[in-house]
């Protein structure tokens, strides 16, 4: 599973998947770190994995899971500036519980953050495939693009998560 060997790649040896899943899911309000603006193109509320071990005390790693295009738990589709929601492909959370890193994290004490980006297509924000910023969407100036630097929003927003888990 290629969640496993990531974390293996960068963890390097780890102990198997547990087989059933001993942590929780957790839902938070995201837009506490990225103070409701818009042009962040993030969602209401992103989601962390922590392992039981982890709630107990247990001293742990944060692996931060970027989800790609159309992936996020509120994924729309924007046809012609408009939501299409007959069309919208039914991914919901999938991301968040189908790719395999909950239960390499949960046997290796690994919390897994999943902030949540979403698509936004209106005059102000051109992303309506709910991608993360790679290409300056959400740079204020477009003429000097951040999206790549420290002062990102995406990248202030994702820096405040992982303080607050401690990371």
């Amino acid at each position: 599973m290629q969640s496993h060997d990531i974390l293996r790649h960068m963890y390097g040896a780890l102990e198997p998947p547990s087989g059933h899943l001993s942590g929780r899911l957790c839902r938070f309000d995201q837009t506490e770190f990225f103070g409701g603006a818009p042009r962040a193109s993030m969602s209401e509320y992103g989601y962390a994995y922590v392992p039981r071990a982890v709630e107990e005390g247990a001293p742990a790693r944060v692996h931060i899971a970027l989800h790609g295009c159309k992936q996020g738990y509120n994924y729309v589709n924007y046809v012609n500036g408009r939501p299409d929601i007959r069309n919208v492909p039914p991914y919901g959370n999938r991301y968040i519980t189908t790719t395999g890193y909950n239960h390499i994290a949960d046997s290796n004490d690994i919390i897994v953050l999943y902030p949540q980006a979403q698509g936004t297509d209106d005059g102000e924000t051109q992303n309506p495939d709910g991608c993360w910023d790679w290409w300056g969407y959400t740079s204020a100036n477009p003429q000097q693009p951040d999206y790549y630097s420290r002062n990102a929003i995406q990248i202030q927003a994702i820096h405040g998560m992982l303080s607050r888990l401690g990371g």
